[in-house]
């Protein structure tokens, strides 16, 4: 039991920390509900559509500071403990997703799972961080960076740590992220994503607002449907 319960306080630290919400407590301050508004999603993405690429990149980069914050606050706490701070990450980016006082239902975990590989390996997160820019603008995706980071960074944890645990843990935590980004998948084919160059290009305010009356809109419809 002593050898268990450190893992079990930093899991529910590093969960607590990352289900810490900007985008659902800014959206709130500018009197806008995000979880019903856009894609629906308590992420950097839907807020960017819906609260403008000013929001959007704050609460990006809160996303970010708050998966760091975990797993660097792990390290420091009990650096000894074998993929105990993996296992902060995987909290972490679970929090995110997983808010207990939002009934569950918070983002997609992308920018959290950017943060805490800041925490874990700086070096990697900024070689990271250029393949998904650059991915994003040549596809006009953001999701397809998103499962080039999530597949590719447990296999580099494996050769890098030569840790299977560790390994393992992050995975949890990249099938979520893959499973919660289903649907960009379904909005691809139907054309309705959202796309780079309307969330940060010329016009992009007016464009992204036409997106989100188009989300709400085909929402409304599936609604209708049922």
């Amino acid at each position: 039991m002593e050898k268990v319960l450190p893992y079990l306080i930093v899991a529910i630290c590093a969960y607590a920390i990352g289900s810490l919400s900007p985008s659902y407590f800014i959206g709130r301050a500018k009197g806008i509900d995000i979880k019903k508004t856009g894609s629906k999603n308590l992420g950097a993405s839907n807020a960017t559509m819906v609260l403008g690429w000013r929001f959007g990149v704050l609460i990006g980069a809160l996303d970010i500071a708050k998966g760091a914050a975990a797993v660097l606050l792990t390290r420091f706490l009990a650096p000894e403990l074998p993929a105990i701070a993996y296992l902060a990450a995987t909290c972490a980016v679970l929090g995110h997703i997983f808010p207990f006082y939002l009934k569950f239902k918070g983002g997609k975990g992308f920018a959290t799972y950017i943060g805490v590989i800041a925490g874990l390996h700086f070096p990697i997160a900024v070689v990271l961080a250029v393949i998904i820019i650059a991915v994003a603008l040549i596809t006009n995706y953001i999701v397809v960076g998103t499962f080039t980071t999530v597949i590719a960074f447990p296999v580099f944890v494996y050769f890098h740590t030569g840790s299977l645990p560790s390994a393992l843990v992050m995975t949890v935590a990249s099938i979520v992220i893959i499973v919660k980004h289903r649907k960009n998948i379904v909005r691809i084919k139907d054309g309705t994503e959202g796309k780079v160059r309307v969330l940060f290009g010329k016009g992009h305010r007016e464009k992204a607002s036409k997106q989100v009356e188009e989300l709400n809109a085909l929402d409304n419809k599936k609604e209708e449907q049922v």
